[in-house]
C-alpha cells in the first residue's frame, strides 16, 4: 500500500518512451537478476518512486515496493554485481545513492 502522505512519480526515459517505466527490483530476486529494470508502466508499487532529499542538491531514489529503508544504487556496467545494472540496496551515505538532476538543453 502506498502511504497517501508522500509524493511518488514514475521514471521514464526519452528512448523508452511514455509507455515504460524504471521498477525497482528485490536485490535477491531472479527476475532480471534482482537488477531495476524498464517494463510496461503499471499499477505497481515498484514502479513508484519518490527524491529524499540528503542535501546538496543530492537525493536518494526509493520506491514504494522496498519503502524508506532500501535505495536505488547505480552500478558500473563493467560490474559483475547484478551484471553492472542500478539496483536496490539499504540506504547508506555512498556516492552511487547520490543522484541529482539536469536540464536537457
Amino acid at each position: 500500500m502506498v502511504p497517501v502522505d508522500e509524493t511518488f512519480f514514475r521514471l521514464k526515459t526519452l528512448f523508452m518512451g511514455d509507455d515504460n517505466c524504471l521498477e525497482g527490483n528485490d536485490p535477491a530476486s531472479e527476475v532480471h537478476g534482482g537488477s531495476a529494470f524498464m517494463r510496461p508502466c503499471l499499477e505497481e508499487s515498484g514502479q513508484l518512486w519518490k527524491m529524499v532529499d540528503i542535501g546538496g542538491d543530492q537525493f536518494q531514489l526509493q520506491s514504494a515496493f522496498q519503502g524508506d529503508d532500501m535505495c536505488l544504487e547505480s552500478n558500473d556496467p563493467a560490474s559483475e554485481v547484478h551484471d553492472g545494472n542500478p539496483f536496490m540496496r539499504p540506504c547508506l551515505n555512498e556516492s552511487g545513492q547520490h543522484w541529482s538532476t539536469s536540464l536537457v538543453e
